[in-house]
């Protein structure tokens, strides 16, 4: 695995070629890429995307795909709409959904693999079943080093061919961009809080002699014979749904007016192309909508086989409950009264260092005491009154918890 320095940014720019792959994977970073104690985290709902930048990690810096760890985010409303039994089954259709579709790991995930997101009030918007999936990468030198790569990389990017500069749009285009296609509207568009980034895009676009204009925080493109370019660009290649409604939008064209005139006759020459592809397209998304809703069946069937199906869609640890491992270390202590640091290791096979730190928090938190004794100044701990109190409700949140995230063995199975 490249180890990456955040010294070594501009050099290894030398090593990392713009390739149209890499100038993707760019605008892709740019747009949906954050950071989250020093990790490598990237969110999104579309297979493809996610399973680009996995590929472009592994070839560019080693990284092997079950090194990422994994979670499913949906939108809290969903919830509200359905029963305990068909939110489960949307779940765990969801994660044998992103194991197929990107081949991760599917152990290798956070103990609360799904969380929900989003405000309690208002309506639901157009949500994908299987969720978003955020991936995680726990590298700080490849973290550090992608931060500053796209950096250096601003320095350069109007300087680049256009080709390569069209990459780098269609990353960011596919990750943050939209389509609106309603009655006499026909655009697509990109949001940017920040009016330099907003002037960045719109001097690449006239770069590219495609007309863009600014309204609010948006971008916007909406003249045929700019969309018409970046169709042949293939824009949104790297999101199938995005690319569909961009087909969508230009076979919605009946006349040709204006500026619009002087593409008309290559228009009509490629609308048999535009029309096989988007056949193609749909045909694609059908068959993963298939494949998710055969999986919705089958879980549906396998969980009534369960118990346990009707715990809270949410259930938040705390205190005791929040660390596993200080949590066993607590179960410990309870049960032997006076234990050693060396005992408590032997117990959760943990290194000195590490069981040292657990029982500072835990003695920080007064659910622990401890006394010397010689010879050597040894430790031992005893439980307080506060620890034997807690223990019983910590080890049924802690219980509760487990059961909700557990995905069934016939589910992991069935991948």
């Amino acid at each position: 695995m490249l180890e990456p320095t955040l010294n070594g940014t501009k050099e290894l720019l030398k090593h990392i070629s713009l390739r149209s792959d890499t100038l993707i994977s760019l605008g892709l970073l740019e747009a949906e890429m954050t950071k989250h104690n020093n990790n490598v985290v990237f969110s999104n709902s579309e297979p493809l995307i996610i399973k680009h930048i996995i590929e472009w990690f592994e070839k560019n810096f080693g990284v092997p795909r079950n090194k990422w760890r994994w979670l499913i985010q949906f939108n809290k409303k969903l919830v509200e709409l359905e029963g305990t039994s068909e939110t489960k089954s949307r779940e765990f259709a969801s994660f044998l959904f992103w194991i197929k579709n990107i081949g991760i790991d599917k152990n290798n995930h956070f103990p609360k693999w799904i969380t929900y997101r989003g405000f309690d009030k208002g309506t639901l918007g157009t949500e994908d079943k299987w969720g978003m999936l955020s991936i995680y990468l726990g590298n700080k030198g490849i973290q550090k080093f992608t931060s500053n790569f796209l950096k250096e990389f601003h320095n350069l990017l109007s300087d680049l061919p256009k080709i390569k500069i069209i990459n780098y749009l269609n990353g960011l285009f596919c990750g943050d961009g939209g389509i609106n296609l309603s009655g006499n509207v026909r655009r697509i568009f990109v949001s940017f809080f920040q009016k330099e980034d907003r002037n960045k895009i719109i001097n690449l676009f006239f770069k590219l002699k495609i007309n863009s204009y600014i309204s609010g925080n948006e971008i916007f493109i909406s003249n045929l014979s700019d969309l018409f370019k970046l169709y042949k660009s293939n824009f949104f290649d790297k999101h199938p749904s995005k690319r569909l409604q961009l087909l969508e939008l230009l076979l919605s064209y009946r006349q040709f007016q204006g500026r619009a005139r002087n593409i008309k006759i290559q228009f009509e020459k490629q609308k048999n192309c535009i029309n096989n592809e988007y056949k193609e397209l749909l045909s694609f998304i059908n068959n993963r909508n298939n494949f998710f809703n055969n999986s919705f069946l089958f879980c549906e069937n396998k969980i009534q086989q369960t118990t346990n199906m009707y715990l809270p869609t949410e259930i938040k640890l705390n205190g005791l409950a929040r660390k596993p491992k200080r949590f066993i270390a607590s179960e410990i202590v309870c049960t032997n009264s006076g234990i050693t640091h060396k005992k408590i290791m032997e117990k959760v096979n943990l290194t000195y260092p590490s069981v040292k730190h657990i029982t500072e928090r835990l003695l920080k938190e007064k659910y622990i005491r401890k006394e010397h004794f010689q010879p050597f100044n040894r430790i031992k701990v005893f439980p307080t009154i506060k620890l034997i109190k807690g223990i019983n409700s910590a080890r049924d949140l802690r219980n509760d918890f487990e059961i909700r995230y557990k995905i069934p063995e016939v589910i992991k199975n069935a991948v």
